[in-house]
């Protein structure tokens, strides 16, 4: 079902690049960009295709991955509401690196880089917040080639789920529950381990007592514990 567009303006006001301007801006942005809506296994973009503009996440997940010759793919990023897919910050039209699929429904919004072009050269504080978006992906990309090449399975698992945002209403001074935002086996390809190796680090930790796993809900009974977990 396609996307109400006042739902699309709050939606795109959560995104760091869109969220300090005011609403007659973020109107005329919607108003010349593209609203896509996606269903689950449906390609946004495919490798050496080109770059349409800035793609930001209104609803839903998006997988981004490469994808070798003999059909094995590793995601690159798991992108949900409020961000933007990464490779699509440049103001000019440059081929695809990766692929780019719809984990769930899911809605963007393309800006054209000649809307964001317009915008950039208007507001000078935008360019400063697209620069920012952009090299916080970048720094969080080379953060997870460290923890890839220096840290084992199980800490890199333990990584992932401290680092997963906690659903406030269980929230305790002595544990937290946070949930898997996608399925395992997309969350095992994001670590660089196979999805037997997550589920059986999963089932190591909950018989540690250090998780509580039911489905895709994670109990995070220690994270102190699970911090200093090797």
């Amino acid at each position: 079902m396609p996307m109400q567009p006042d739902r699309a303006l709050a939606r795109l006001a959560e995104n760091p690049v869109f969220s300090a301007l005011a609403q007659a801006q973020l109107l005329n942005l919607l108003e010349h960009s593209h609203l896509r809506c996606f269903q689950r296994g449906q390609t946004i973009f495919d490798v050496g295709q080109p770059c349409e503009g800035l793609h930001a996440v209104l609803d839903g997940h998006v997988k981004v991955y490469a994808r070798a010759s003999d059909g094995h793919e590793k995601v690159i990023d798991v992108v949900g509401r409020g961000h933007s897919l990464p490779g699509t910050h440049q103001v000019r039209s440059e081929p695809h690196a990766y692929h780019a699929r719809a984990l769930g429904d899911t809605a963007l919004l393309v800006v054209p880089h000649e809307v964001l072009r317009n915008e950039l050269h208007l507001d000078r504080d935008m360019a400063a917040r697209l620069l920012e978006d952009a090299g916080r992906q970048v720094r969080r990309m080379m953060r997870e080639i460290e923890i890839t090449a220096l840290c084992s399975a199980a800490q890199r698992v333990c990584d992932y789920l401290l680092n997963l945002p906690t659903l406030s209403e269980h929230t305790s001074e002595i544990s937290r529950v946070v949930t898997l935002p996608v399925s395992k086996g997309v969350v095992a390809s994001l670590l660089s381990i196979t999805p037997e190796h997550f589920s059986r680090v999963l089932r190591e930790l909950q018989t540690d007592g250090l998780i509580d796993m039911h489905q895709r809900t994670i109990r995070l009974l220690a994270p102190d514990r699970l911090a200093h977990r090797r």
